[in-house]
């Protein structure tokens, strides 16, 4: 049996950090800290408890369980097939993926180009190049290791750091005032904003790709189990350094340029104020890196798992396929893919979330069958009807009744307190089952 050394378990969890942080991931922290001003460490706050506790968790629970068709398994096989599907297909293709080969276009380039041009080219051309690109890392996934982990994830953790010391070293200025989705409650703000990084989902998927990596150092199930753990848990400091990073950039040069509206456009003015205007070819070099790292793990985690769904076409078939649709997709524009990113999230997060949750508490509550069912379904039941209604679909009735008597709704937190009711039953009624059965009553 041999033993992984500590530069190649870094390497692995560098990786790992990689596939999480694509530009979502460098987009929210600079808004949030803008926007959020003096309650900015609150949100920041809420935002690491979507965007870093729930998909280290994540990790966690796919290395306990042993894949995501287990997990969701635990509700029932109908449940496995169609929630492993649809988080695969929304995270990947059908989302993340051609976003990943869009934004740094339209974020990047496009406000470089005159006002009157035609993108269609020039996007196309782009987006050739960065799925080209994806596809050479993609066709061999026994040497992500080697290529994500110790080259393009160590540069792109490198060129933030840079572009930091360069900003904090300017003068800045930063804002007090509370605006935005922080207004209302700070901490509810930065939780919700992380779930539009979608890493939680992403855990799900990317804990395949670690332990596929893992299993070539021939380790034990319980030593996988635990270093797929590790890994995901330093990817997380990882992640938390680099959220911390961006989010002080934001609210520190919040007052040099009050009026920005996004988080891409405070990065660029941030550097382009610290270095000129070499910082917006820093930032273009930045965002093409973070996105090629997602979605080059996004790609590996589809194929591997879809050839193991359908043996008989292989992996390079599925890669193959899943390239060339995220180009033909990415090429519809930004605005496009995002207008039904949100309806996607909301349904499909709060399942999984309420999965990761149940597989880490599975062995002191021991949950029947029946508890799966009744709690994941209730949860899809509410997050499906909020979704619609984020879609502009309201349900006659049962849309009127949660909005009036479910706490939280509003916020997009209606299954919290069912979940916690459900739960909470499932334990007591547990008990007194177990109970029962060691002093039956004749």
């Amino acid at each position: 049996m041999k033993k992984i050394k500590i530069n190649d378990f870094i390497a692995i969890s560098v990786m790992l950090f990689g596939m999480f942080f694509g530009a979502g991931n460098l987009i929210f922290p600079p808004l949030l800290g803008k926007e959020a001003g003096s309650d900015v460490w609150i949100a920041w706050a809420g935002f690491v408890t979507t965007a870093i506790v729930l998909p280290v968790l994540g990790v966690a629970s796919i290395a306990k369980s042993g894949g995501i068709q287990k997990l969701a398994g635990r509700v029932d096989g109908v449940f496995s097939y169609v929630f492993t599907i649809a988080t695969y297909l929304a995270i990947g293709p059908g989302l993340a993926i051609p976003r990943a080969g869009s934004t740094p276009f339209e974020l990047i380039v496009t406000p470089y180009l005159p006002a009157d041009a035609n993108l269609l080219l020039p996007r196309l051309l782009y987006t050739f190049i960065f799925f080209a690109v994806a596809y050479w890392l993609c066709l061999n996934p026994n040497k992500l290791m080697s290529r994500m982990g110790k080259i393009t994830t160590p540069s792109l953790m490198a060129l933030i750091a840079i572009m930091f010391i360069f900003v904090v070293t300017s003068d800045t200025q930063s804002l007090s005032a509370v605006t935005g989705v922080y207004e209302a409650n700070a901490f509810i703000g930065g939780f919700l904003k992380g779930y539009d990084t979608m890493d939680t989902l992403a855990a799900l998927v990317f804990g395949l790709v670690v332990a596929n990596t893992l299993q070539r150092f021939q380790l034990s199930s319980s030593q996988l189990q635990k270093m797929t753990i590790g890994a995901g848990a330093l990817a997380g400091v990882f992640l938390g350094a680099i959220y911390w990073i961006l989010t002080f950039i934001g609210h520190s040069t919040s007052g040099n340029f009050p009026d920005t509206v996004n988080g891409a456009e405070i990065l660029l003015n941030s550097t382009i104020m610290a270095i000129g205007q070499v910082g917006a070819i820093l930032l273009a070099v930045i965002f093409t890196l973070a996105c090629l790292n997602t979605c080059v793990g996004l790609l590996t985690s589809l194929s591997e798992f879809f050839n193991l769904l359908l043996p008989k076409l292989s992996y390079r078939t599925f890669l193959t396929i899943f390239v060339v649709w995220s180009f033909v997709t990415a090429n519809f524009g930004l605005n496009t893919i995002l207008k039904i990113s949100v309806p996607i999230l909301v349904f499909i997060y709060p399942a999984a979330i309420v999965l990761i949750i149940m597989e880490l508490t599975r062995d002191w509550f021991k949950y029947s069958r029946i508890t799966y069912q009744i709690t994941v379904y209730a949860v899809a039941l509410i997050s499906g009807v909020t979704a619609l209604e984020s879609a502009g679909i309201s349900i006659p009735i049962i849309t009127e009744g949660f909005r009036a008597y479910l706490p939280l709704y509003s916020l997009q937190l209606g299954w919290v307190i069912p979940f916690a009711i459900l739960i909470v039953i499932s334990i007591i009624s547990q008990q007194f089952l177990d109970k029962e059965a060691k002093h039956p009553r004749y």
